[in-house]
């Protein structure tokens, strides 16, 4: 009996043997399930490249009389290397109007730290889009000694206003214009702000709060950068807003330089 079993795990053998050696490509024929699922989230709009992009993403948390919003903080490397913007609320509604109320009357620095998670499901295109973030909400730079303020609180992704994948060639020329592209301008708001888009390394990653005497300013705006500049001041802003129609005031919120070197 022992005799027979061994024969016929040594035929077994044999014949599986045989069959890889006729059939060399029987293993690498396995679908890659992994990869597939994985390259979904690369077609993008703008066509940059956009690698692993799960990861820790801060935010940078701010509001008007229109809404809450968050602007990822970007770098020009995997896999923070996409400006993302977009509208969001708390679930909890009394955290949704204290932090609303908070936000929209100062223009203090105030982040987010959402649990980590893949970037490239926040694109327009995403296969398996995030529409919830669970999150803690600090006041101040979540990196630079900002102070806790609420702990895993959940939000929702309420409206995508800008998904830019940052080109990561280097090398390139230095733009000789910054364009900023307006965020929250609704009628009904007192203020609105705008972002600069961010092109190549170098670059800055620039946030300002603009209010008016009323007069409608446009959704977006590009303004002549010297040789050295890698952003337009408040007063070059405000300069390219105002005319005898209105007045314009420009408030700064966030600049970073160093991360986008």
């Amino acid at each position: 009996m022992p005799r027979t079993s061994t024969q016929i795990v040594l035929n077994l053998i044999a014949t599986l043997v045989i069959y890889l050696a006729t059939n060399p490509l029987a293993l690498a024929n396995e679908p890659q399930h992994s990869h597939q699922q994985h390259s979904q989230h690369q077609h993008l709009e703008n066509k940059h490249e956009m690698p692993t992009s799960m990861g820790l993403h801060g935010m940078l948390l701010f509001a008007n009389d229109a809404g809450i919003y968050a602007s990822h903080l970007p770098m020009f490397h995997a896999p923070h290397n996409a400006q993302v913007v977009f509208k969001l609320s708390f679930t909890d509604n009394g955290l949704n109007q204290q932090l609303h109320k908070q936000l929209a009357q100062t223009n203090q620095v105030w982040t987010i730290v959402p649990q980590k998670f893949d970037l490239a499901r926040l694109t327009p295109n995403s296969a398996e889009p995030m529409t919830q973030l669970t999150l803690d909400v600090v006041q101040g730079h979540f990196e630079r000694g900002g102070n806790k303020q609420h702990s895993q609180v959940t939000a929702t992704i309420d409206n995508m206003l800008l998904f830019n994948v940052l080109d990561m060639t280097q090398g390139k020329p230095k733009p000789t214009r910054a364009n900023y592209i307006a965020i929250g301008n609704n009628a009904d708001a007192s203020s609105f702000f705008y972002i600069k888009h961010l092109q190549s390394r170098p670059d800055a990653d620039q946030l300002v709060r603009v209010s008016s005497n009323g007069a409608e300013l446009p959704a977006k705006i590009s303004i002549n950068l010297s040789k050295e500049q890698l952003h337009a001041s408040a007063e070059e802003l405000q300069q390219a807003l105002t005319n005898t129609n209105n007045t314009v005031n420009i408030e700064p919120i966030y600049l970073e330089l160093n991360e986008l070197r």
